[in-house]
């Protein structure tokens, strides 16, 4: 018997039975389990605790355990951010991850229940108080490689802005949000913007003109494949020298273009290792050691071309769909494999 003051506890029941329902193959059992689970969850939700919320409308929402039902999922998660006073806005957060555009782990991928107004809404009230959150506001404003700014703007909902969307994944890196390194690496590869490293971190390099624009080339004009047409970013990129210089010894000097290609690999370097939780690093880092390459041999590309964009976006089966891959967490330090109980506890839909 669950004693008063310890409402936590039925989400800890809940569980256990949860653990049990991903053991067991016979449906009979599996279906004894959901009502177990449920039972207990509704138990904790009567006491006001946020955790069985949570829980059961992550449950709700999937749609694996319990009948999916989004609208219930939507009212709980609402409900818990009043009753959570230790995490006030992981409801918000939830909501919004759950309704954002495009998959923030696989951001090609539409969102069949995309609301970008609801999200954005709620992305904005946790802007700041939760890192996913920076994350996603960014993408509100990254004009992405395989999209134009109409597209961007229907989608989305609002004008691009590469300086902000740069600035608010730095954000979410400094909040320790892992997958904003990924699209700031996007950015960098696709010559975005201009990030530097300082003594303080990552900062972003802002225009000095209205004029200089992303994806110019060494002679000024528009790389046609690095930006999609009717691209309207101020943002400032480096100057693409095809090849670096040498000093005065013979070595190798590092040109502004290598400098960011180098920063790709920094950035990716420890996402690479987990291919199942950061499906496209392994894949951006290849292709930023491609480009380096091209920068030192002064021949080939320096910017990506539309078939590593294709490549980008292409599944392979080391790369989980966007439906098992939005089950994840913000991650530690170290990314580790996610566990049974917290794949249940911090579903972090996207």
């Amino acid at each position: 018997m669950i004693e008063e003051g310890y409402a936590e506890a039925f989400a800890t029941k809940a569980l256990c039975y949860q653990l049990e329902w991903d053991r067991t193959v016979d449906a009979a059992k599996k279906k004894i389990l959901a009502s177990q689970i449920q039972q207990s969850l509704r138990q904790g939700i009567k006491r006001h605790d946020p955790w069985s919320a949570y829980i059961l409308a992550d449950l709700w929402w999937l749609g694996r355990v319990l009948r999916k039902d989004p609208e219930k999922a939507k009212e709980l998660w609402l409900q818990a951010t009043e009753w959570d006073t230790r995490k006030p806005n992981k409801g918000l957060d939830k909501f919004a991850n759950a309704v954002v555009p495009r998959f923030v782990r696989a951001p090609w991928k539409a969102n069949p229940d995309a609301d970008a107004q609801m999200c954005l809404k709620y992305t904005l009230e946790t802007d700041g108080v939760v890192p996913r959150s920076n994350c996603r506001l960014g993408l509100f404003y990254y004009l992405r490689p395989d999209m134009s700014r109409e597209e961007h703007v229907r989608v989305w909902t609002t004008e691009p802005d590469n300086t902000k969307a740069a600035e608010l994944f730095i954000k979410a890196i400094n909040g320790r949000f892992f997958q904003a390194k990924v699209f700031l690496a996007e950015m960098l590869l696709w010559n975005r913007v201009t990030v530097l490293q300082t003594a303080d971190g990552l900062a972003v390099q802002h225009a000095r003109s209205s004029g200089e624009a992303a994806g110019m080339d060494g002679s000024g004009e528009a790389d046609s494949q690095s930006l999609p047409s009717n691209t309207t970013s101020t943002t400032p990129a480096t100057s693409l020298e095809s090849s670096a210089e040498s000093d005065d010894d013979g070595k190798t000097a590092s040109s502004p273009r290598r400098e960011q290609l180098t920063l790709v690999r920094t950035l990716l370097s420890d996402l690479v290792r987990w291919p199942r939780e950061y499906v496209t690093a392994q894949r951006l880092d290849r292709l930023a050691e491609r480009l380096l390459k091209n920068v030192d041999s002064g021949s080939g590309d320096v910017l990506p071309t539309e078939r590593d964009l294709r490549f980008l976006r292409s599944r392979d089966r080391a790369s989980p769909s966007p439906v098992k891959a939005a089950k994840r967490t913000e991650g530690p330090v170290e990314p580790k494999p996610v566990t049974k109980e917290v794949e249940h506890v911090e579903l972090a839909l996207a």
